[in-house]
Order: C-alpha cells, then sequence, then structure tokens
C-alpha cells in the first residue's frame, strides 16, 4: 500500500530532525500500520495517518537521538563538548513521538509491542537427559564405576 505521509510532513513535524532523509522510517511505519492497524480495526483514516507520522518520525529519532543535552562545553583546550542523558524508556517509549503513537491507537497494539520490548516474554526450556542416579565423568561423559 502506498504510504499515508510524505518526507515533508515527517520533516517539518519532526523538527530538529528536519534535514534527514524520512524515507527508511516512513517505510518501517507504514509496514506497521498496513499489517497491524488497518484490517477489522476500528481507526479511522485520519488516526492511522497520524500514527505513522509520528511512528516515523520515533524512527528518525532513535537513528539519531542521544537523549536531551545535559552538559555543553564551548572553548577551551578540549573544544566543544556535550553530554546527553537518555531519559526514556526502551522501544516505542523511547521517544515522544513512539509515546504519543501509543496513546493514538485504541486498538492497543502498540502498547503491546513497547511492553514487549521493555519485558520480553520470550523463555528458554532446558531439560536433561540421563539417569540422574547415574555417576557419569563430565569430560568424558563415560559412566564411572
Amino acid at each position: 500500500m502506498t504510504t499515508r505521509v510524505t518526507q515533508e510532513e515527517v520533516r517539518a513535524y519532526a523538527g530538529y530532525l528536519a534535514t534527514d532523509d524520512a524515507s527508511q522510517a516512513i517505510a518501517i511505519a507504514n509496514l506497521i500500520v498496513d499489517e497491524n492497524l488497518v484490517s477489522g480495526v476500528n481507526l479511522s483514516d485520519n488516526a492511522r495517518k497520524m500514527i505513522e507520522l509520528l511512528l516515523a518520525c520515533h524512527f528518525m529519532a532513535v537513528s539519531k537521538e542521544k537523549g536531551p543535552l545535559s552538559e555543553e562545553e564551548i572553548g577551551g583546550m578540549s573544544g566543544a563538548r556535550e553530554r546527553y542523558h537518555n531519559i526514556y524508556a526502551s522501544g516505542l517509549r523511547a521517544t515522544k513521538f513512539g509515546a504519543q503513537a501509543i496513546m493514538l491507537d485504541t486498538t492497543g497494539f502498540l502498547g503491546k509491542l513497547a511492553n514487549s520490548a521493555e519485558k520480553p516474554t520470550m523463555r528458554a526450556l532446558f531439560t536433561v537427559v540421563g539417569d540422574p542416579h547415574k555417576n557419569v565423568d563430565p569430560l568424558t561423559l563415560m559412566d564411572l564405576p
């Protein structure tokens, strides 16, 4: 499907990212909306467009963003130095744009996606094979007398 937003719209909304190429971010945002927020979902076309815009801005921001500026030093022997700190969460909550997209998504899909990034539910199951009462040499895996 064609994208709902243009590079100009994304750049204008993203503000400080206005000179960046938004095509890849738009493609990712469009894929998420097309595959998860279209068929059988109770969202207006305007809501889908705004979510796509916010997701595109989010993906642009996470590709560049370091967090808010916490310290800046100008001049001196060391030259200009900036320090940033990250006050955002992970996943879609990593930027204000992603957080806004989650709020607009009345289906709850983006919220679930954000939660899975913050608290993955992947688990591993380990099974011990063999007789636990047998005495086995751990180096050779041969039975010991």
